[in-house]
């Protein structure tokens, strides 16, 4: 096609393309720019061929290496608004001499518009707000640009505007209709509701749904979806109608998957809701009731289970499929609203109606769990079938799904990071419980309270590095001093007496339990035969954790 015709308006050539000036660079982005205002036809292209003598008409090659696409993407981007379509393309000829074709093809987006300025003083190579354009027709043989200088002109770059409209308001009812659709589906009536089902609306129906119920104080309707999720996460094992032994752990991945996971995840994004919105604490409690509720429900269903193995255990959550599926799933959703509570909320009004619930042990997974236990202390992991894996790792697993869950706790690291938080608060309340680790007050607290329950804690936050923790650390340490969020602690009557321990041993406690944390993570890491994390704790905070480590070397042996 060079040998035969030369250039033409389709194909302009060039021995060489430079931008390495500012006026070089101006006319290169004018070059690709003007092309690309052209009448290029739908399914057309355009070229620039580099390395190509037009009075010759023949290739006398130029650098590969000079024009990468990405160098020359950027330049476009930053001085054309939009940036046109192209392509560079790199051939050799038959005897080896490298040559540069850039295709424009046929360019929707028309016109495009300098946005920024090419300056070389006193000149000014490219204005912003310039337009250039080639011929480009087929009544011309001319290649040179030229600026646009009429409005008529300017009309004429878009291909069609009639059918530019037409899109555009296609593109902004197709926006607006869903919008208007949630609306007339969840609006408010006098003081009723349209029936929006609490499990097959979606998240955004269900979100604003419930923004109604909320604004007008409507506790029937709450109490209706309360009810459809208690169907659908009790109900649906239909345990009291099986006889012992009837369960197959195929059948509970089948009601697990198809109903009970579904439900759970509306639980946890109404809860998530409820928190956002400051709904009234009444209301949240009575989600804290049905979790615990559904904590219990592996009881009932470990009587209708066949064979169980209390050693056995998973590596991931999508394997389990054991009568502690209910318990396992129900834990997971407490610690993510009370995490989110706690890491995001920046309180712990919710995350009280937690505690203390009192819950009879689930196959118990260790000796000392044949009593009762506090709901939020249940291990979590590494018996009947329960997944070995970390409390925040589940978490994670469970509701890190890209979806309005995640969006709403603010991304898969604030999810694990509020999960850590709160296994790290409620490792902080059983330590205040211990003998030679609390203080009289805290330890006669639940002695007196919760005297036929486990307080002994297995957290999982000593295998990450303190950073994940360390917000709320802060949060505590800042607490001894003001009092501020009851201490951050999850009883009012346990904030009590804890206000009335003198400041300096409330600190020394706390430093206690940040060296006994320590000593945690340093005791896992050598057993994984791995080197202790080296923590920076923060001034203040690193004084008491000093000071408790130099009063227990003074300790006699």
């Amino acid at each position: 096609m060079i040998a035969q015709t030369g250039e033409h308006p389709e194909c302009e050539l060039k021995s060489e393309w430079r931008r390495d000036t500012p006026y070089l660079k101006a006319e290169f982005v004018k070059d690709i720019q003007s092309i690309a205002n052209s009448s290029i036809p739908e399914n057309s292209d355009n070229y620039i061929v580099v390395g190509a003598d037009d009075v010759k008409r023949e290739i006398v090659g130029c650098n590969h290496a000079d024009f990468d696409e990405a160098p020359i993407r950027q330049l476009l981007e930053s001085h054309l608004d939009p940036t046109p379509e192209f392509e560079v393309l790199r051939p050799k000829t038959t005897e080896g001499v490298a040559y540069v074709i850039l295709r424009v093809p046929h360019q929707p987006n028309r016109p495009f518009v300098a946005k920024r300025s090419i300056r070389e003083k006193p000149y000014v190579h490219l204005a912003e707000g310039q337009i250039w354009i080639k011929p480009g027709g087929a009544n011309t043989g001319s290649t040179q640009k030229r600026l646009v200088t009429t409005r008529a002109e300017i009309l004429s770059l878009f291909d069609n505007t009639e059918a530019l409209v037409e899109s555009r308001v296609t593109d902004r009812l197709n926006q607006l209709i869903p919008d208007i659709r949630l609306e007339e589906r969840t609006r408010v009536q006098g003081r009723t509701l349209n029936s929006v089902s609490a499990l097959t609306s979606t998240d955004m129906e269900f979100e604003y749904y419930l923004e109604q119920v909320l604004g007008v104080g409507n506790e029937t309707q709450f109490s209706l979806i309360v009810e459809r999720l208690r169907d659908q996460t009790l109900g649906v094992w239909d345990c009291d109608k099986r006889s012992e032994g009837s369960f197959t752990p195929e059948e509970i991945a089948a009601v697990k998957e198809a109903t009970f996971l579904p439900a759970m995840n509306r639980i946890v994004l109404l809860g998530l809701l409820l928190i956002k919105f400051s709904a009234p604490i009444e209301w949240f409690n009575r989600l804290a009731e049905l979790l615990v509720e559904i904590f219990l429900e592996s009881n009932s269903l470990g009587r209708c289970v066949a064979g169980i193995n209390k050693e056995s255990d998973v590596s991931s959550l999508e394997e389990h499929r054991s009568h502690t599926v209910p318990a396992v799933e129900s834990l997971l959703a407490a610690y993510l609203l009370g995490g989110y509570e706690v890491s995001k909320r920046n309180d712990t009004v919710y995350t009280k109606t937690l505690f203390p619930r009192i819950v009879t042990p689930v196959t118990p997974p260790y000796e000392e769990w044949v009593k009762n236990g506090l709901y939020l202390w249940w291990p979590l992991t590494r018996f009947c079938g329960t997944p070995n894996r970390q409390r925040d790792l589940m978490v994670l697993d469970r509701y890190g799904k890209g979806d309005r869950i995640e969006e709403l706790v603010g991304g898969k690291k604030a999810i694990r990071k509020a999960a850590l938080q709160l296994d790290f608060l409620v490792d902080w309340h059983s330590f205040m419980s211990l003998k030679g680790m609390g203080e009289p007050a805290t330890i006669r607290y639940f002695e007196v309270e919760l005297s036929s329950v486990i307080t002994q804690f297995r957290p999982h936050y000593p295998y990450e590095q303190v950073d994940q923790v360390m917000p709320l650390i802060e949060k505590i340490w800042a607490s001894l001093s003001t009092g501020d969020h009851e201490f951050w602690l999850l009883s009012d009557r346990l904030a009590e007496l804890f206000g009335s321990i003198e400041l300096d041993q409330r600190k020394a406690m706390l430093g206690r339990f940040l060296l006994y944390a320590k000593r945690q993570q340093d005791e896992w890491m050598w057993q994984a035969r791995r080197l202790p994390y080296h923590e920076h704790w923060p001034p203040g905070i690193a004084e008491i954790v000093d000071a408790a480590r130099l009063a227990q070397s003074q300790k006699p042996a």
